[in-house]
């Protein structure tokens, strides 16, 4: 799973980097405010099962998750008023966002693993899930967004 959560992480530097300060390989736990908006794509499960006997092949299922946290703050008002609506709707772009044409956007996260990542040995599968809310992480309060979702490979099975 980690060469696959690399290829991922390497393709969204290259679609996201104007718009995202910080990648991580890996979950962090507590990003530093200078180091928002921050990307993680990070692996969340694995599940293994008996392909086909006669192939000596396990079927692989990785489930998967990119995540960005963005600074809430910079979407206070000069009068403190919070206009999160305006910050959410900044990271479902950032997520899942199109053009005029209802393409998906170069630099959105479905826009660059939909189009740009092939999977060289391993398929990503149709399901895709999106969350976003508002969290605390350390002692300040983050927008979030994250996609789940699943890649599959089939690995031979050595010695049958």
């Amino acid at each position: 799973m980690n060469t696959i959560i690399t290829e991922i992480l390497e393709q969204l530097k290259v679609s996201m980097g104007g718009d995202i300060n910080t990648f991580y390989k890996g979950e962090a736990v507590i990003v530093p405010k200078s180091n928002l908006p921050a990307l993680m794509v990070y692996p969340v499960s694995t599940t293994l099962d008996n392909q086909n006997a006669s192939t000596c092949e396990d079927r692989l299922t990785h489930t998967i998750t990119i995540k960005i946290y963005s600074n809430i703050q910079k979407h206070l008002n000069e009068a403190g008023v919070d206009e999160t609506i305006k910050h959410m709707e900044e990271l479902v772009e950032l997520m899942e966002g199109r053009q005029l044409d209802n393409t998906y956007k170069a630099n959105s996260v479905l826009g660059s693993i939909r189009s740009n990542i092939s999977g060289e040995n391993y398929t990503y599968n149709d399901s895709l899930s999106f969350d976003y809310g508002v969290i605390q992480t350390g002692e300040y309060f983050v927008t979030r967004s994250e996609v789940t979702f699943t890649v599959s490979s089939l690995v031979s099975r050595p010695g049958l």
